[in-house]
């Protein structure tokens, strides 16, 4: 479940994301089978920039990037999930068993 979502209108380059100074990363997970184009810092065009093709892909925006203000392309009207908040990620050690 993402924090939050934006539907696209389609036909033009819509803002998903605003520009944010203080953004270090998102995530952005498209929800619904209709695709979309992303861009970054520029607008968003057909068959240009990253490409969310099937309900379920999704892109981690990190860094500069992030701060950038994100917009999207479709002949649709897709939906967006918007995930902006920091997240942890657990990785667990080599697992150890007792040798007797």
């Amino acid at each position: 479940m993402a924090a939050s979502t934006v539907t696209l209108t389609g036909g033009s380059s819509e803002e998903i994301l605003a520009a944010d100074p203080n953004r270090d990363v998102y995530v952005l997970q498209l929800q619904t089978q209709e695709p979309v184009y992303l861009a970054f810092g520029e607008d968003a065009a057909d068959a240009t920039g990253i490409l969310l093709r099937v309900a379920g892909d999704s892109v981690k925006v990190c860094g500069p990037k992030a701060r950038e203000q994100c917009n999207g392309y479709s002949g649709d009207t897709p939906t967006i999930g918007i995930e902006t908040v920091e997240y942890i990620e657990y990785r667990p050690g080599p697992n150890e068993f007792p040798t007797s």
